[in-house]
């Protein structure tokens, strides 16, 4: 996301730059490859890697690997099918978006070092590159739909995120807390934000729009 910043920026131009991030998109951020979904092997990306109190951003290295997906005109194909890839992204996640959990993710193919502090290192390098192009930056912490429909699960990891956004002076937003209400006091409406099992529908999106605007009025009134 802070590549794509800095990269786009001046095409852009934006007054307003916000950071949508997900419990998983701060894990990622110690990822040294990921997993392609046509070829279901390990590609190269780049990363950053922390030393002292700097970021050190690290060019893709290149890893060999003869691993490749047996099955992947199968997934192409079948992919089209709405009511095949629910099934079957519901049923066998992993195996049908060539995927790895975070917790799974092998350690050759990670920087081992911490995610926390790797994203709010990189926290405060967009707060700097924002502040020098005068636009206000703003932190957006969202949620996965909650698969325990009689306990709202909290993501610890995404509020010790924004509280790192916090210290650093940073309008943010925890989109989890304001659903933990509904998710109380009007479960079905809970449920029509969502997508069963994953991201949000479109009244979900509209919703956090809406708390997105709210949280920006807010800060023009101060």
């Amino acid at each position: 996301m802070f590549l794509k910043l800095q990269k786009d920026f001046s095409v852009l131009k934006p007054n307003i730059v916000i950071f949508s991030v997900m419990a998983n998109t701060l894990k990622r951020t110690i990822f040294t490859h990921r997993f392609s979904s046509f070829t279901c092997a390990p590609e190269d990306r780049p990363f950053y890697l922390k030393k002292e109190s700097e970021l050190l951003l690290k060019k893709p290295s290149f890893y060999k690997s003869d691993t490749r997906g047996a099955l992947n005109s199968f997934r192409h194909f079948l992919g089209h099918s709405f009511v095949i890839d629910t099934i079957l992204n519901s049923w066998f996640h992993g195996w049908w978006n060539c995927s790895l959990l975070s917790s799974d993710y092998p350690n050759e193919l990670t920087t081992r070092q911490d995610p926390q502090e790797i994203s709010c290192l990189i926290l405060k390098n967009a707060l700097h590159f924002t502040n020098q192009n005068d636009a206000q930056l703003v932190v957006v912490g969202q949620a996965y739909w909650n698969p325990n429909s009689r306990k709202h699960n909290t993501d610890q990891d995404l509020r010790t995120f924004l509280k790192c956004a916090s210290d650093l002076g940073i309008p943010n937003l925890n989109i989890d807390e304001s659903l933990e209400k509904i998710f109380y006091q009007d479960f079905n409406r809970y449920q029509s934000l969502f997508i069963r099992g994953g991201h949000m529908t479109n009244q979900g999106n509209l919703y956090v729009s809406q708390q997105v605007e709210r949280l920006l009025e807010d800060g023009k009134s101060k």
